[in-house]
C-alpha cells in the first residue's frame, strides 16, 4: 500500500516556512485505553496556497516506523458538515488492538485526527464540540476501515482516503 505521506513533504521547509505553530489534535495512541487532546508542529509557509499548504508534522506524534495515511472525513453536526483529516498508520501484523476504539472495532494502528480550516489544510481543535465530532470523525473512518479489513480476509486492503 503506498504511503500517501511521502508525496507532500516539502522539498525545503526551512526556506519555504516561515513560521511554525503548535496546532491541537486528537490523538488515539495504540496503548491508550482513551484518545488524549495532543499538539502537532505545523510549518506555515510564506505564501499558503491549495498547491503549498501547511504541513503537520504528524511523523512526530505517530512515529516513522509504519507508513502514515490521511484520509479526510465529514461529521455532520446539526444542518452543517465538520471536515477533518484523519491521519492513521495501519499495522496488521500487531499484536495489540487499540485500545482507544470499542473492541468491536479491532483497529490495529494509530490514529490522530486534526480540523480542516476554512482557508487553510489544518487547524487546532478550539472547543469540546471540535473534540466530541473529531472523536466521531475518527470512530466513523475506523468502522469503515475494518469493514475493508474484514472484508478482505488477507488480500491487499485499500483503505479509505474521503468519508
Amino acid at each position: 500500500m503506498p504511503c500517501s505521506r511521502s508525496a507532500q513533504i516539502p522539498t525545503s521547509p526551512s526556506k519555504n516556512a516561515k513560521k511554525s505553530v503548535f496546532l491541537t489534535a486528537l490523538n488515539f495512541a495504540s496503548r491508550a485505553q482513551k484518545p488524549t487532546q495532543t499538539v502537532v508542529c505545523t510549518v506555515i509557509p510564506n505564501m499558503e496556497t491549495p498547491n503549498n499548504p501547511r504541513f503537520p508534522a504528524v511523523e512526530a506524534v505517530l512515529g516513522v516506523a509504519h507508513p502514515i495515511h490521511s484520509c479526510n472525513v465529514r461529521v455532520r453536526h446539526r444542518d452543517h458538515y465538520h471536515p477533518f483529516v484523519v491521519f492513521f498508520t495501519y499495522s496488521p501484523s500487531a499484536q495489540h488492538l487499540n485500545g482507544s476504539f470499542p473492541a468491536a472495532l479491532p483497529w490495529r494502528g494509530e490514529v490522530l485526527v486534526m480540523k480542516v480550516g476554512v482557508r487553510s489544510y489544518v487547524t487546532g481543535l478550539r472547543g469540546s464540540l471540535d473534540r466530541i465530532l473529531a472523536e466521531e470523525a475518527a470512530l466513523k473512518f475506523v468502522a469503515e476501515a475494518c469493514a475493508r479489513t474484514l472484508i478482505a480476509r488477507g488480500r491487499r486492503v485499500d483503505l479509505p482516503t474521503n468519508i
